[in-house]
This record gives structure tokens, sequence and C-alpha cells, in this order.
């Protein structure tokens, strides 16, 4: 039982990387800088923020949630593309917020999220992350 809980974890933890690399690759305040913008959405975007959580811990899945948002907040996006990142972190706050409350080991867990995502607006949340993903694409070395 235990390797069962154990995997979900790892499962539950994989799909909140998954998810915030979604809302930024493909997905404040004023004027952030480029630079640290680049390098600090680019960590989210690859996972690495997330390097030093061990997924094989249950208690780590609730770290994996705190720690993406604690990052997220901690950006500060350039101007071009302020009201595009309040738009896309919004949505990542209202689902790794919701995720967070639900027990992945209950039969419904499934259902809970996908009650979760029913209720954002995805074209704007869409068309904010094709935005960001342009901008990281135009001024974000590779």
């Amino acid at each position: 039982m235990t390797t069962h809980m154990n995997r979900k974890s790892l499962v539950a933890a994989s799909g909140v990387a998954v998810l915030v690399a979604t809302l930024l690759a493909g997905c404040g305040s004023d004027g952030g800088d480029v630079e640290a913008f680049c390098e600090d959405a680019g960590a989210i975007v690859d996972g690495s923020f997330l390097d030093d959580l061990d997924g094989e811990s249950e208690d780590d899945v609730a770290a994996v949630y705190d720690t993406a948002l604690e990052r997220i907040d901690e950006i500060d996006p350039p101007s071009d593309i302020a009201d595009d990142w309040e738009t896309t972190t919004e949505a990542m706050h209202t689902y790794l917020e919701a995720l967070s409350d639900i027990d992945m080991e209950s039969d419904t867990a499934m259902e809970e999220m996908e009650e979760v995502t029913a209720d954002m607006d995805e074209d704007a949340i869409q068309e904010s992350s094709d935005n960001i993903e342009t901008y990281l694409d135009e001024n974000c070395e590779a």
C-alpha cells in the first residue's frame, strides 16, 4: 500500500510540473528584468525548480505545490507581458490550491480535478500562455 501511495504521490508531483510547464511554455508587477524573468521562468518551464524535491516522499507532494506557487509569485514579469503573466499565474494558483485539497487516493480525485479546470477560461489562459511563449522565444536565449 505504501508503494502505491508513493507512486500516486510521484504522479501528482509530476502532474504539477507538467501543468506549470504547460501553462508557461505553451501555455505581478511592472517592468521586471528580462534576463531575470527568462532565468526564473526557464527554471519553472524545464522543471529544474523541483530538482531538490523527493518525489517518493508523501510530504514532498505538498511541498511541490507550495514551492511552485512561491516560485511563481516571486517572478517579476516585464511590463510587456505582465497582464498575460497575471492571467496565467492566477490559473496556476486556482489549480494548485484546489489540487492540494484533493485526496489523490480517493476514487473521485480525477473528477474533482476536472471540476477545478471546468470553471477556468481556457481561451484566455491559452492566449496568455501563447503570448508568454512568444515572449520567451523572442527575448530569451535558448
